[in-house]
């Protein structure tokens, strides 16, 4: 299953003339590498979310007001996550199908 990338395989196959499978795959391949390309992100992310909700469960003492900040610090991460992973992925993604699309030997092996 595909994950909701900014690029859409059905677009990008009838763009550059591909095959869905091959577009499938260049989306999937692409966006997977820059999700684990800014990974970083992920530690802080769930740091933050833990200590929160460790506070609201009275394991950890936190000054008033710091489990909301701390949630609202963590989604901040997820987003900035998200668009970064989107962002980087879009222009490696254009430039693969435009490489198969021009490229004879990689459309013969579609």
């Amino acid at each position: 299953m595909i994950a909701r990338t900014a690029i859409r395989p059905e677009w990008l196959a009838a763009r550059y003339g591909l095959r869905l499978p091959v577009a499938r795959a260049v989306v999937r391949d692409h966006s997977l590498r820059q999700w684990r390309r800014y990974g970083w992100l992920a530690p802080p992310t769930a740091a933050l979310w833990l200590t929160s909700a460790a506070g609201d469960f009275g394991w950890v003492i936190l000054p008033r007001g710091w489990g909301g900040l701390m949630v609202a610090a963590a989604l901040l991460l997820l987003g900035l996550h998200l668009w970064l992973a989107q962002r980087a992925a879009r222009v490696t993604i254009m430039a693969e199908a435009e490489r198969l699309a021009r490229d004879p030997i990689a459309r013969s092996r579609e």
